[in-house]
């Protein structure tokens, strides 16, 4: 038994399908409603389509049979409680997200990579894990955003709303492992990002919060201190994090401007 634990516009299903990896938004655990309009989805999808468009890895599917069984689990986004579902199938190069709201007390959302637990012959738990890459691939996770925020769904930002792709993109980006895998933790040091691309990109190893778990860099998506009003985009230090952290990501030439000292 093992446990391991990227102007607002809408893409069509063909563009989706034209991309390296996929990202599933699973609404079966949204019980709160969070959801409840087609913007809101639509809305987060985009921030899956955007963060998935600089991806370039090759996912295995994960699909048990006989004595090849597996348990993934996630925490639920409308109670913050653990769920395990037996056996589910995930496709090729594809992540399954489930998405809900519940209170977050003052976080405008929380998500991260789920776990699993697996049994069988020795490939399959390593397809599991890997997902057919040369370290832990997660088959998705969990998002939920706080149901008693503001939120502006739409491209035209107020100040008295928060930008929910902005939030989204963020909290999508922890599922890919960033804050919240090993690998991730391996390369910090003294509260400081040492991966070579991410160091590369900024000019020295990157200032992290005290929690590890994001950047103290303005103006990336990867900062947790977004404004009411504002917008971040995936900046060249956010990818490259990404690839430092095992993901296939061809980063774009224009560096992360600095912040001044």
């Amino acid at each position: 038994m093992k446990k391991s634990n990227k102007k607002l516009s809408f893409e069509n299903l063909e563009h989706r399908n034209m991309l390296a990896v996929n990202i599933l938004i699973d609404y079966s655990y949204d019980r709160n409603n969070f959801f409840d309009t087609q913007e809101k989805r639509d809305t987060l999808q985009l921030a899956a389509n955007d963060l998935a468009s600089h991806l370039e890895d090759s996912l295995q599917s994960i699909n048990p049979q006989r004595r090849n069984n597996w348990r993934q689990w996630f925490v639920d986004p409308a109670t913050g409680d653990e769920v395990f579902v037996l056996n589910p199938k995930v496709a090729s190069n594809q992540l399954v997200v489930y998405a809900g709201g519940r209170d977050l007390g003052a976080s405008l959302g929380e998500g991260g990579p789920g776990g699993f637990t697996a049994s069988g012959d020795k490939k399959w738990i390593k397809r599991v894990s890997t997902r057919g890459e040369g370290q832990d691939t997660p088959w998705g996770g969990s998002v939920s955003f706080n149901i008693d925020k503001p939120w502006n769904f739409a491209g035209n930002l107020t100040t008295s709303k928060f930008d929910f792709y902005s939030v989204a993109l963020h909290e999508l980006t922890h599922i890919l492992g960033f804050g919240a895998s090993a690998v991730f933790d391996e390369q910090v040091i003294d509260n400081l990002f040492a991966g070579p691309e991410s160091v590369a990109d900024y000019g020295e190893p990157v200032p992290l919060t005290p929690s590890w778990g994001h950047w103290d860099v303005p103006d990336t998506v990867m900062d947790k201190r977004l404004k009411s009003g504002t917008r971040e985009t995936l900046t060249r230090l956010d990818l490259a994090a990404l690839k430092d952290i095992g993901w296939e990501v061809t980063l774009p030439s224009l560096r992360t401007p600095r912040a001044a000292l």
